[in-house]
């Protein structure tokens, strides 16, 4: 079961898919919860990264991508 996909673009983007596709993917026979990435112009290859986590995230977790000097400044 996968999550909905987020979009990270590339550094200096030649495109506008340019990029690379994010998910969260939860294996229900092996119980394995895993964060995947896609190249967003070659999903079709399968990932090209798998990281395994050590715990189930929750449906509907979201996250965001941002450069550091896309925050430089931001206080909590």
């Amino acid at each position: 079961m996968y999550s909905e996909p987020w979009f990270a673009p590339a550094d200096n983007p030649t495109a506008e898919d340019h990029g690379y596709l994010v998910v969260f993917c939860w294996n229900e026979k092996t119980e394995v919860q895993e964060l995947q990435v896609f190249d967003a112009q070659k999903i079709g290859d399968g990932p090209v990264a798998r990281v395994k986590l050590p715990h189930r995230v929750p449906l509907g977790f979201h996250a965001c991508w941002m450069k550091p000097n896309q925050i430089d400044g931001w206080e909590n």
